[in-house]
């Protein structure tokens, strides 16, 4: 879908944990108990700050007279001259930055000082998903170099910025430097045959490593070491795998054509691939994409193409593969197709589009119109509010949380039940239980309180 007709409203903020207290709310005849617990006020000299990816786990830095204090969950720390690249492994239990005193810079990692070696600079830090490597760049004297798991890697003049990567299963790496020219190096060995180059990645199951490459002004695919077809251009999307690793798509373009390739096996010739649109079912047996034909805009599910729309957004399949929903546009009015069928009419679908719950039997997404915003599931909407985004589920999909807004506050309902009103509902949540029980953190004039809504015992 094009830009101006996506919608997003909630700004994420980040948190410090330090308790506080504890405060009740809720009514009586309310279906969750509401309980918030104070967890600190922000301070005014936050410099840095960062959050896990999965919620609750914080640091930041703060001024101690002409230096910088680190506090992790809350807990002060050491006081170093400079402190930077602040980092959590996904999960949180992990967590890591770069210090410098006297002009020198070294790692702290899990709150224990490395002071050798040390480094006139350190830059983009990362742990490998499964929180186990560590990873960064740094310089010494005109020299760069990544140290992956305290060793360090081949020297240059300059590193690719956020090119740092670690494969699904952390075992494997890749990045990019500059020697003389600029080269891709994967597990530690450069390939030198190409110095203009883009879409790295390694396959959901860590075994292939593949990017687009481009030599005498034709780009192609290199797929474990092995160049495919030549093309114009490549497409935008990269390289989209199936989930089970199988199966490999791309699109590009020749001439004024543009080519969807499966396998090394080119599709029929569009005006247009819908960048964002290259999608696999779960179980990887389907490939489904938006093309641009004469006439306007289709579906493309295993080579055959669907009705035309004047224009075609974000692609989902059910967790069974069964289904696939769309968002589409149809004289200037916008709807999610669930199965060729159209939703009810918006003004604007937000992105990321349609979401089905983990069993399959919801279908949800929220919709614009006349400035007003509704969670629509199976069809049928929610009150209206100035705000939504897309909700999440319990893993047994008997629950559903999505946080909403009315006059710049913002409130998570859960299972239909609004919850109290915040200045601001916070990074890493909500995150919903199988009994229904949620959690999430929220900002209410600059304090921050853990929220958990607990579904009441019966009397």
């Amino acid at each position: 879908m094009k830009k101006e007709y996506l919608i997003s409203f909630l700004t994420l903020s980040f948190v410090i944990l330090t308790i506080t207290g504890t405060t009740q709310a809720g009514t009586a005849d309310a279906k969750y108990e509401i309980n918030e617990q104070s967890i600190c006020t922000l301070p005014q000299d936050m410099l840095r700050k960062d959050i896990s990816d999965k919620g609750f786990h914080f640091a930041y830095t703060a001024r101690k007279d002409k230096q910088q204090m680190i506090f992790e969950n809350g807990q002060p720390g050491e006081v170093y001259d400079y402190i930077n690249f602040l980092t959590f492994s996904s999960d949180g239990s992990r967590f890591a930055y770069a210090a410098c005193n006297d002009n020198k810079w070294f790692m702290v990692v899990d709150d224990k000082p490395q002071l050798q070696p040390q480094y006139d600079a350190i830059r983009e830090i990362k742990f490998s998903p499964d929180g186990k490597r560590l990873a960064y760049a740094a310089k010494d004297g005109k020299q760069y170099f990544f140290v992956i798991d305290g060793k360090p890697e081949i020297p240059c003049k300059e590193f690719g910025r956020h090119t740092l990567t670690f494969s699904p299963d952390s075992s494997r790496t890749f990045y990019v430097i500059r020697t003389e020219d600029w080269q891709i190096v994967c597990d530690g060995k450069p390939i030198p045959e190409y110095n203009r180059f883009n879409y790295m990645a390694f396959s959901p199951d860590s075994k292939q490593f593949v990017f687009a490459a481009l030599k005498d002004k034709k780009w192609f695919a290199v797929i474990d070491g092995r160049p495919k077809e030549k093309y114009d251009k490549f497409g935008k999307d990269g390289f989209v795998f199936s989930p089970d690793s199988k199966h490999i798509a791309y699109s590009a373009q020749q001439g004024d054509k543009y080519f969807v390739i499966l396998d090394d096996k080119s599709s029929v010739a569009y005006d247009q691939i819908v960048n964002g649109t290259l999608t696999f079912s779960p179980e990887g047996n389907h490939l489904a994409y938006a093309a641009k034909k004469a006439d306007g805009y289709c579906i493309v599910l295993d080579g055959k193409e669907g009705p035309v729309y004047d224009n075609i957004g974000s692609l989902t399949f059910s967790p069974d593969g069964k289904k696939l929903v769309h968002t589409a546009e149809k004289d200037k009015q916008r709807y999610v197709i669930d199965n060729n069928e159209p939703g009810p009419a918006f003004d604007g679908i937000s992105q990321p589009g349609a979401a089905f719950s983990p069993d399959g039997e919801k279908l949800v997404y929220v919709g614009r119109k006349d400035k007003i915003y509704y969670v629509v599931t199976n069809g049928e909407s929610s009150p209206s509010y100035d705000g939504a985004i897309l909700p999440v589920f319990s893993p047994d999909s008997k629950h559903m949380v999505y946080i909403a807004s009315e006059n710049k506050k913002y409130f998570a309902v859960v299972d239909g039940e609004p919850g109290p009103q915040y200045d601001n509902i916070l990074q890493g949540g909500p995150i919903v239980q199988d009994d229904g029980t949620t959690e999430y953190l929220a900002m209410k004039d600059k304090t921050i309180y853990r929220v958990k809504h607990t579904p009441r015992k019966e009397q």
